[in-house]
């Protein structure tokens, strides 16, 4: 029995050296990180204006969602089969202020076009999923998002002020109710509201 050890351990390590190669080669083909549409011909400009808040915004940020559709354009890791390669994308879009309260950027549905990954595997194409924005007031983070089948239009969002002095709301994002466009709340001071305008434009119209 003592014989066999080192024949054992020698196994072992040498199947530990095999799943180590294969975890740290990862796919059978490097994936080729995806380029920007240096050119994007659609663009939006995205309007946020937020009414009776119950303190300034502080910080807002904005974002944009690009993601692969057909995954079969991506390489696969050896041994376990599972997609490598990058599927999605989520692109910083910057938002200025224009006027008290009242926010603006441009985001490009086409900044992600049609474009292989690998030699051999194919054209990954893009879309664009949709844009979103976070925003903090009395240092709580607050969201909305505009999903791809709201650009050109406008979008309400409303937020309770108790989530501002609830501190079990402090660690977490907290994303606005989607209302009608127009509506309030007969409550007054129950909420404030954010209304989010996505118009499509030219590049002239760009800010």
């Amino acid at each position: 029995m003592d014989d066999d050890m080192p024949t054992r351990v020698r196994l072992l390590r040498i199947a530990g050296l095999a799943l180590s190669l294969a975890l740290t080669t990862g796919c059978a083909e490097d994936a080729r990180p995806p380029v920007r549409n240096h050119a994007p011909k659609q663009a939006y400009l995205i309007t946020l204006t937020v009414e009776n808040p119950p303190a300034p915004v502080t910080a807002i940020e904005g974002h944009a969602s690009y993601q692969v559709m057909d995954t079969e354009c991506l390489p696969k890791a050896f041994y376990f089969g599972y997609n490598t390669g990058i599927s999605a994308v989520s692109e910083p879009v910057r938002l200025r202020p224009v006027a008290p309260n009242v926010w603006q950027g441009v985001v490009y549905p086409d900044l992600y076009l049609g474009q292989p990954q690998t030699d051999d595997l194919g054209v990954c194409d893009w879309e664009f999923i949709g844009a979103g924005a976070e925003f903090l007031v009395k240092g709580f983070r607050l969201a909305v998002d505009v999903p791809k089948s709201s650009l050109g239009t406008t979008i309400r969002y409303r937020f309770k002020n108790e989530w501002l002095t609830n501190p079990a709301f402090a660690d977490f994002r907290q994303s606005g109710d989607r209302v009608d466009v127009g509506s309030t709340s007969p409550h007054a001071g129950q909420y404030f509201y954010m209304d989010v305008d996505a118009k499509e434009v030219t590049h002239g119209e760009q800010p």
